[in-house]
């Protein structure tokens, strides 16, 4: 028996296309036609399949474990980096069951396999929808950073540091934290205001995979702000 079904033909439609492994368009991830349909899709069921829909008790419980085992499939896909399969089978709990109980973090895991797959738009989306309609997500921090680092790697540096610098305190103990400090350091040494990056990256834990970037980076940065500090002395001199 088929546990799901389609919230509306259109979705019907767009998840069969989505999730047909012949479909050539899975041959390149990064094809713009395969990248505008998965913008597509993910903006339709944001907009007309992303609210929690009543169902009977019996109903919920069937739905739960299908959604269930597709959630634990597509996160051994993501650990695997295998990110396209991962959003195939997000988007499918998205599409047939938006009541799950775990929903924020398949909003998540769309939203970073979108991300490694440099769809940033489609993941902005997906984290900017999670932090707001689910303020009280246990995955709060990890979208904020989401979108911390979407708009770090688009070029919005002062978005980006506006968002890290709303958050950071707030989440001082996440597992994030160390990666919202790396990404607000680079902000910071791309805009060369190099002693707030260096007291962002400074707050980088020693046993973070960012540290040793971090310590590096630093290095740049206190190396820049001795150039331009001479250079300014020189000027100053003449």
């Amino acid at each position: 028996m088929n546990l799901f079904k389609p919230n509306s033909n259109r979705l019907h439609g767009l998840h069969r296309f989505f999730c047909n492994p012949r479909n050539p368009l899975q041959k390149s991830l990064f094809d713009p036609i395969e990248t505008f349909i998965v913008i597509v899709l993910a903006l339709i069921v944001l907009l007309t399949s992303a609210q929690a829909m009543p169902v009977d008790n019996v109903q919920d419980r069937e739905m739960e474990r299908a959604a269930s085992r597709l959630y634990d499939g597509a996160m051994k896909y993501y650990k695997t980096e295998a990110y396209w399969k991962a959003a195939r089978e997000l988007i499918t709990i998205l599409d047939f069951y938006p009541a799950y109980s775990k929903i924020d973090g398949v909003l998540l895991h769309l939203g970073e396999s979108l991300y490694n797959m440099r769809m940033y738009d489609s993941a902005s989306r997906m984290f900017r929808y999670l932090a707001t309609k689910y303020p009280n997500s246990l995955h709060l921090a990890e979208a904020l950073h989401g979108l911390q680092r979407v708009n770090y790697q688009s070029g919005d540096l002062i978005e980006s540091l506006k968002i890290y610098n709303g958050f950071a305190s707030r989440f001082a103990s996440e597992e994030i934290i160390d990666g919202a400090h790396y990404f607000g350091g680079m902000a910071y040494f791309q805009m060369q205001n190099y002693d707030s990056t260096v007291t962002a990256l400074a707050k980088i834990s020693i046993r973070s995979k960012h540290y040793d970037y971090g310590l590096y980076t630093t290095g740049l940065a206190l190396l820049k702000k001795k150039v331009s500090t001479n250079r300014s002395r020189s000027f100053a001199s003449c």
